[in-house]
């Protein structure tokens, strides 16, 4: 005689069967995994169990006996055995009205801040907005302290400030006390500045490795002449920026793994953010590359660096970056204050998006990896609108075509549903170019379409095809931090390091070095719109030479002097001169002794028309000493 089930596995039975019949949000409640609930989840949800109707369903011991015998000699269940080899053995009822009962009636859910997802009603329209609704409020103009930027070592000094230079120069001297404490090297700010300033040229000066520029045959003067090898290797021996004895371990609460690079993390994102944001802002990730051996370290083939870290940046269409995050495998837990838990890319998005101001109608684009509905309708109620390509398993109760279907219709042609959800508009649309692409919106849609040229290759010619409008603002506004990734690249610090941190630091100057070049370009572009400005090369090199060059400046006092900068603009105009350095070398009041030169040459004193053979031992241009 076939032996009879206890009655807890019983109703493990019953959720299991209850289970396959139910939408998936419900499904993911009840059974995580596949993984059948506990005895204290059953108890609970008997708890509240709240009864059903007598022709319904009965868990009584009769009812249940009948349906979930095993191991008899039924030929039915050696059948239904031999169908499913991997299920439970129990005969299922598929028509059977207790298997179609609405779990949320009588299950609690589980967790706090979970919300099931709402059924979701697309409809064959079009989304339009109104010019009220997409007009911008937000603030596109540089605060007056930037605007007062001249020179770009004072672009590179805004970001790169006294501060953090002292931070990390007190850092670098406790940590050579802790290392070496029987004879520790001591470092001031400008050694430190001198350091950031060899660096900047390596990243113009291809050398076969850095200790060439000190080489007799390949030796480079502006690097060689400021600072000997020992002493540069002896600062990049270390360098630090926090302090080891601050460290959490790894199984305290208030662990950080990027704990060493820490304050200069923080002190940029402030810097960074400073700047007023741009209306069209776009988040994607940036590669540092290296293949250092770190657990933190990435492999993304798609990217040109397939090794490295990984970086989280939202930057503006420009290319200028005004936040960022590092891939520490901690995202899972940090959730941004005051804002619902939407999953780990989600909240990404929402920490990066945190410094946006609401209700100005910014507008945000982003790749598949962050697009989802609960984000788009949530930035939306903040006042962010939204644009970025989905996977269509992320868009719930899709109704547009599939890829199979996709393929039997021309080039250009695409299909647009509209959706409101919680007071929010949502287009999805789908488009045909090579290959299929899904994009979801809360404030573009399908219409005005415009005209793109593609190559055919049946007719091999090149012919024009339908874009939809939300196609053409994603591809005018998403490539922001790829161009930041084109200026990096081509004038990259390559300097090696077994150090992972000392990797991030390098291309978090190199970064600063990009975003201060770009807001050089930004203010003097606006000051003196015909003006020619130096390209980011020159930039580096100026940034470069003033640090290697510069001392600290004494305050003087008296009257202020003539405004000789306008002056030495005007001589050079008049004709070919030698190189003047900036004011801030002219005036450090640090190593400017004359020197007798073999002939003669101008002196570069504004309105003086002589001659001397004295220069400038530091500067290298000529100079009267005369009483007048």
């Amino acid at each position: 005689m076939p032996f009879m089930l206890p009655r807890k596995t019983i109703l493990h039975k019953r959720f299991e069967g209850l289970s396959k019949n139910i939408s998936s949000q419900y499904r993911e409640i009840i059974m995580d995994k596949k993984n059948l609930l506990t005895e204290k989840d059953l108890e609970e949800y008997w708890k509240n169990f709240t009864g059903l109707s007598d022709d319904e369903i009965d868990f009584n011991d009769e009812h249940s006996d009948e349906d979930c015998m095993i191991g008899g000699d039924d030929e039915a269940d050696v059948e239904e055995d031999e169908r499913n080899p991997t299920g439970s053995g129990v005969q299922e009822d598929s028509e059977d009205e207790e298997d179609l009962l609405p779990l949320s009636s009588f299950l609690p859910l589980r967790g706090a801040g979970q919300s099931v997802k709402k059924d979701i009603l697309w409809k064959s329209k079009s989304l339009i907005l109104n010019e009220d609704q997409l007009r911008f409020h937000g603030d596109v103009e540089v605060s007056e302290q930037i605007s007062a930027l001249e020179r770009p070592v004072q672009f590179f000094n805004y970001f790169f400030s006294s501060e953090l230079v002292k931070k990390i120069l007190e850092e670098t001297n406790l940590y050579a006390v802790q290392s070496k404490p029987e004879r520790p090297p001591s470092f001031d700010e400008n050694d430190i500045r001198q350091f950031f300033g060899i660096l900047i040229y390596t990243s113009l000066v291809n050398m076969p490795n850095t200790r060439s520029m000190w080489n007799d045959e390949l030796r480079f003067a502006p690097v060689a002449d400021v600072m000997p090898i020992n002493k540069f290797e002896t600062i990049r021996r270390f360098i630090h920026f926090n302090n080891n004895d601050t460290f959490i371990p790894r199984d305290q609460a208030g662990h950080d793994r990027l704990h060493k690079i820490r304050p200069v993390i923080d002190f940029l994102n402030d810097k960074f953010s400073s700047v007023a944001l741009e209306q069209n802002l776009s988040i994607d990730e940036q590669m540092c590359s290296t293949k250092v051996r770190h657990f933190m370290k990435q492999y993304m083939p798609m990217k040109p660096h397939k090794w490295g870290f990984k970086f989280f940046v939202m930057s503006g269409i420009s290319g200028f970056a005004y936040k960022f995050e590092i891939y520490a495998g901690q995202e899972k837990k940090n959730v941004p204050t005051g804002e619902p838990d939407l999953g780990v890319t989600s909240n990404l998005v929402l920490r990066l998006a945190s410094i946006i101001p609401r209700q100005k109608n910014y507008r945000l684009y982003h790749d598949n990896y962050y697009t989802s509905i609960p984000l788009m309708v949530h930035l939306a109620k903040e006042g962010i609108y939204s644009l970025g390509t989905i996977r269509r398993n992320r868009v719930p109760n899709c109704k547009l075509p599939t890829e199979s279907t996709m393929k039997n219709v021309d080039r250009g042609t695409s299909y647009e549903f509209v959706a409101t959800i919680d007071g929010v508009d949502v287009s999805s649309v789908i488009w045909k170019d090579n290959k299929c692409v899904t994009l979801v919106s809360s404030f573009a849609g399908k219409t005005p379409i415009s005209k793109v040229r593609r190559y055919d290759r049946k007719v091999k010619k090149i012919i024009e095809v339908d874009c939809p409008y939300i196609i053409t603002e994603y591809n005018r506004h998403m490539g922001g931090v790829d161009l930041m990734d084109s200026f990096m690249g081509r004038y990259k610090i390559y300097m090696k390091s077994r150090k992972w941190y000392i990797r991030i630091f390098y291309h978090l100057l190199d970064m600063s070095l990009v975003n201060s070049w770009l807001l050089y370009k930004r203010v003097h572009s606006k000051k003196q719109p015909a003006c020619k400005l130096l390209n980011q090369a020159q930039f580096r090199a100026e940034v470069a030479y003033t640090l290697r060059n510069l001392r600290s400046v004494a305050n003087k006092r008296g009257r202020p002097s003539i405004n000789s900068e306008q002056e030495i603009e005007n001589k050079r105009k008049r004709g070919p001169m030698k190189h003047i350095p900036p004011s801030e070398v002219r005036a450090d009041q640090t190593g400017h002794w004359p020197s007798i030169a073999d002939k003669k040459i101008r002196c570069k004193l504004p309105n003086c028309k002589g001659f001397t053979h004295t220069i400038c031992e530091k500067c290298g241009v000529g100079l009267c000493l005369m009483s007048k």
